[in-house]
């Protein structure tokens, strides 16, 4: 592989099932095919805010069944697409922590994010996890509008 292609080599991609991260899914298995890179998709699901033990497990169950949910529909785009590199991971926390450490701890030269996500009225007064992810991760990022 030609050196100069190195730092594409892993390229993550963070998706939450919206539009925006469909997107962003598309043009990062695009550019993983383009320089047969390892494509490491990554959806972060929230912990519960339930104060009680029941309503602990219940709620982080129900998130993270959702988050399994939606890279399996992502699996099968990378099925069909005939590209055996991809590799899915859900992960409980804080989206830009977990997106700036996996990429960090998956060696990855890239990361591809949507413009916006599922984040809403939250977002607006916190900023966007492309915005911040943008400012504190190590390697390139590409925001897919």
């Amino acid at each position: 592989m030609n050196s100069r292609y190195l730092m594409f080599e892993n390229i993550l991609v963070a998706v939450d099932g919206s539009k925006y991260s469909d997107a962003a899914f598309d043009a990062a298995l695009q550019i993983a095919h383009k320089f047969n890179s390892n494509l490491v998709v990554l959806t972060v699901y929230q912990g519960s805010t339930g104060t009680g033990m029941l309503a602990l497990g219940t709620e982080e169950d129900a998130f993270k069944s959702i988050a399994q949910e939606q890279l399996a529909s992502y699996e099968n785009k990378v099925k069909e697409q005939n590209f055996s590199k991809a590799r899915m991971f859900a992960k409980k926390g804080d989206a830009t922590e977990v997106i700036i450490a996996t990429a960090k701890a998956e060696s990855c030269g890239l990361i591809v994010l949507g413009n916006r996500g599922r984040g809403g009225f939250a977002e607006l007064l916190l900023g966007s996890v492309s915005r911040k992810v943008t400012q504190h991760a190590k390697c390139p990022v590409l925001i897919v509008k």
